[in-house]
């Protein structure tokens, strides 16, 4: 999974959609997604999961052009 710009999404990046920033709580397929992720969401095959306060859980097949990624999980 990838950014608009090239990057790959990773667990724990923080996002933003409009006007609320958000979690990446899981990518579908990838080791670092927890066991109770995958049995919740790996029936959908790929993309991932944002967590946000205003709009609760959204999942994304691919990324969309309107996601901005604000701060890298690997960064921290």
């Amino acid at each position: 999974m990838k950014y608009r710009d090239g990057r790959d999404v990773l667990v724990g990046d923080k996002v933003k959609l409009g006007s609320d920033e958000g979690t990446v709580i899981g990518i579908i397929g990838k080791e670092n997604s927890t066991r109770d992720f995958e049995y919740q969401w790996g029936y959908l095959k790929k993309g991932f999961v944002t967590e946000f306060p205003k709009y609760g859980l959204i999942y994304y097949e691919t990324a969309e052009s309107d996601l901005e990624l604000l701060d890298r999980a690997d960064a921290r």
